[in-house]
């Protein structure tokens, strides 16, 4: 069946005083979070950060933007939110994974590890940190500036995603999603702390890219093979998303040929969009050498990583626990919930009716395309792993929020494809019809659910992420003040032993031998301790000061030692390195030397 692609109306280019309110949002938002957050109530942010991805919305519905006007968007509007969390003006990186985990790793490769010791090390994957240690060696910055900004590159994400869905519907249901995706917590709040999944995103997205060109060009299953090859020797769990994503396409474009029965074999037949044009022997060579990589060259890790997600799902284990609320509640709980984090968490409601219309197109009134049934089919598998994660603790060994960008990328272009041709109830139609009015109807429909999708993204920020202030941190988000890092700094040249700390991302980040205090108690006398106002805890007594500011002090105590408070990211499970289990010796990873 040939394809049918709606046609795109007239584009013409948002007015000049539309193009200056946007500018002048950006530089106003710009400001405030940057330098006089203290001087704006607190909501000022959040309604301006809104606005500036809401404008370009409007600006599409109205006028039909021009594809040079909906790429600006693109980049310019997810710019300044990913800059809002690398943060310029404060001392260190955003989150604690950077100095935890991949900085050691891309030390321990650019120590010329072999590829086959850096994968069963810590189960990472090589071409994340081969891509930042040549983009190192050419440009010559040092670890700290290239773990700050190399992340910039994601900027592109929102882009790479419009281009691949643009090629399966239509350019507004692209640009909808590009909007989409770039407002997702997941591509603002952690794929900017410099961890190897970033440049998977990206592989992710050009796969889709290519994937659709197979249906033009049978060529194009030679570029999908290599960034497919690139996607499995980046990050693990990516890989397997977008097999996820395969096979529900190629189920959907095989599902025609099966002789089904009753109404489901009448409305499946593809209207618009061709089926993909791998063929079997283009996915059996993509099914091998994806499997090759996983069993071939880390059968350890994968056979970890298989045993880890059977257990949570067949056998009730769990790698973490559910998402608590403020209150103490689960995810469903309100009672002492703040109301930002309430319109966060109402992201579920605008899933459920996302996968509502979703599944009242698909399975009832209306002809769906394949990649509609594929993409439903994908959106699907992400929903239920995201929200069992959410409800009953991970079920894959993966924060929900890592699932999340790709169940916002798979379910919104089939939600807005359903509804870009709803039927209007026969009265509405006749009262609509004389005006044309039916397709505004359905854009300003899109345009609601999108734009309820991107308040609850942006509301996820944290008032401390969203306004800068070099002179307060937080513990458990990566940020310390500059005095903060000069006891790190200080610790790592005058003194050999280990650090009791409320954080661990601060000592790491200069080579401390960490060690966590919720497992040390009454057992690391010999130890510095650190105090931090942040811990809530009194300045401790009776201890000798080693290193003393307002901000940070370290202390050693020849009785039992002061024990930072438990309101830090220590709670969570650490990384134990091999040594004696009093005092629970927690190294930055396993690429790190013991002590």
């Amino acid at each position: 069946m040939t394809s049918e692609r709606p046609p795109e109306a007239e584009t013409v280019s948002p007015s000049l005083g539309a193009v200056a309110l946007y500018l002048g949002l950006y530089l106003l938002t710009t400001v405030i979070v940057f330098r006089a957050g203290s001087l704006v109530p607190e909501i000022a942010g959040y309604i301006l950060l809104l606005a500036l991805f809401v404008i370009p919305l409007g600006l599409a519905e109205r006028g039909r933007l021009a594809p040079a006007w909906e790429v600006f968007f693109l980049f310019a509007t997810p710019l300044l939110p990913i800059l809002i969390v690398i943060d310029p003006f404060e001392t260190g990186l955003f989150g604690y994974d950077a100095y935890s985990f991949t900085i050691p790793a891309l030390d321990y490769l650019r120590n010329g590890a072999s590829v086959g010791a850096f994968v069963n090390a810590d189960g990472d994957w090589p071409a994340f940190y081969a891509v930042a240690l040549a983009f190192q060696q050419l440009s010559g910055v040092d670890t700290g500036f290239l773990s700050k900004y190399f992340p910039l590159f994601v900027v592109a994400i929102p882009f790479v995603v419009y281009a691949g869905v643009e090629l399966l519907a239509t350019r507004r249901i692209a640009f909808y999603t590009g909007m989409a995706v770039a407002s997702t917590r997941t591509l603002v709040l952690f794929e900017v702390k410099f961890v190897d999944e970033t440049i998977a995103v990206l592989l992710f997205f050009t796969a889709i890219i290519y994937l659709a060109l197979t249906t033009r060009e049978r060529r194009a299953v030679v570029g999908l093979a290599v960034v497919i090859a690139g996607l499995a020797l980046t990050h693990h769990a990516t890989s397997v998303f977008f097999g996820i994503l395969l096979a529900c396409m190629l189920g959907a474009s095989l599902i025609e040929r099966v002789p089904l029965t009753g109404v489901l074999a009448r409305r499946l037949p593809p209207q618009r969009g061709t089926p993909i044009g791998v063929g079997m022997t283009g996915t059996v060579v993509v099914v091998f050498g994806v499997g090759a990589v996983f069993f071939f060259l880390a059968p350890q890790v994968t056979t970890e990583l298989v045993n880890t997600a059977y257990g949570a799902l067949f056998e009730g284990q769990q790698t973490a626990a559910p998402v608590q609320s403020g209150g103490g509640g689960g995810i469903f709980s309100v009672s002492g919930v703040p109301p930002r984090q309430l319109v966060s968490r109402a992201a579920i409601l605008v899933f459920a009716l996302m996968a509502a219309v979703t599944a009242l197109g698909v399975l009832t009134r209306y002809d769906a395309a394949y990649w509609e049934v594929g993409w439903v089919g994908a959106a699907g598998i992400f929903a239920v792993l995201y929200f069992a994660s959410l409800v009953g603790g991970r079920v894959v060994p993966l924060d929900p929020i890592r699932i999340l960008l790709f169940l916002v990328a798979t379910i919104t272009p089939p939600t807005l494809s359903v509804i870009s041709r709803f039927y209007l109830p026969a009265q509405l139609s006749r009262l609509v019809s004389k005006r044309r009015g039916a397709h505004v109807i359905r854009g300003t429909v899109a345009a609601l659910i999108v734009t309820a999708l991107i308040l609850t993204q942006v509301a996820a920020f944290d008032p401390h992420v969203l306004y800068t202030n070099p002179d307060e941190t937080v513990i458990g988000e990566g940020h310390h003040t500059s005095a903060q890092f000069g006891a790190s700094q200080w610790t790592e040249r005058h003194y050999s032993g280990a650090v009791l700390g409320a954080e661990r991302s601060l000592w790491v980040a200069y080579d401390n031998n960490y060690r966590n205090p919720i497992h040390g108690e009454g057992a690391c006398e010999s130890l510095l301790t650190v105090w931090r106002p942040e811990t809530g805890d009194a300045r401790p007594a009776d201890v000798s000061v080693v290193f003393d500011s307002a901000d940070i002090s370290l202390t050693r105590s020849g009785a039992e030692p002061y024990i930072p408070g438990k309101a830090s990211n220590t709670q969570a499970s650490p990384n134990y390195n091999a040594g004696p289990p009093e005092c629970g010796t927690f190294v930055r990873s396993k690429f790190a030397k013991g002590g």
